[in-house]
C-alpha cells in the first residue's frame, strides 16, 4: 500500500517524520527525508542515518534546478539507489520518500521511483506530497491500493 501524506509547503512533515522514526527505532524502514540543514536541504537515508549534500547555491557539479531550488543530480541518483536497496533488504516494513511533487510529475527527479513503484509492492510505502497535489499524483500513476493522510502519526 501507499500511503500520501499531504500536508502544505514548510507545515513540518519531515521534522514529524523524523519524530515518528526516533519512536519507531529498531523498526526496520528504509528510504529518505529531504531536511533543511543550515538552510539548504540535504538528503537524510533512514536506514544509515547519514546525510548527503542535496540543495546547492552553486556548483560545478550536473544541477536539477525546480523554481528558487537547486539540487545536485548525485542526490537524486543517492535517493534512487537508497529506496532500491532498502526495498529489497529483508524485513523491510515501510519505505518512506519524501517528496513527490512537481519535478517527478515532470518526469524528472524521483519519478523512476514512481513508475517502479509496482515493482516493490510488497514493501509499504510513504509518499510525502504537498497539499493539492496528491489527487495529480494518484492519477498520474495510476494509484490503486492507497490512502491519503494529513499527518504521519495517522499512519499507525
Amino acid at each position: 500500500m501507499i500511503t500520501i501524506l499531504e500536508a502544505d509547503k514548510r507545515s513540518g512533515k519531515t521534522t514529524s517524520i523524523l519524530k515518528f522514526l526516533d519512536e519507531r527505532a529498531g523498526q526496520s524502514i528504509g528510504g529518505f527525508l529531504t531536511p533543511d540543514v543550515d538552510g539548504l536541504r540535504h538528503i537524510y537515508r533512514i536506514r544509515t542515518k547519514t546525510l548527503h549534500s542535496f540543495e546547492v547555491q552553486d556548483s560545478a557539479d550536473q544541477l536539477v534546478s525546480v523554481g528558487r531550488f537547486t539540487f545536485l543530480q548525485s542526490g537524486f541518483d543517492a535517493g534512487l539507489r537508497w529506496m532500491k536497496e532498502d526495498a529489497e533488504h529483508v524485513g523491510t516494513s515501510l519505505l518512506i520518500l519524501d517528496e513527490v511533487g512537481p519535478l517527478e510529475l515532470r518526469g524528472g527527479g524521483f519519478v523512476r521511483w514512481c513508475d517502479a513503484h509496482r515493482d516493490y509492492g510488497h514493501v509499504d510505502q510513504l509518499w510525502v506530497v504537498r497539499t493539492g497535489l496528491a489527487e495529480e499524483v494518484i492519477q498520474h500513476w495510476d494509484l490503486e491500493n492507497y490512502r491519503v493522510i494529513g499527518r504521519i502519526f495517522d499512519l499507525e
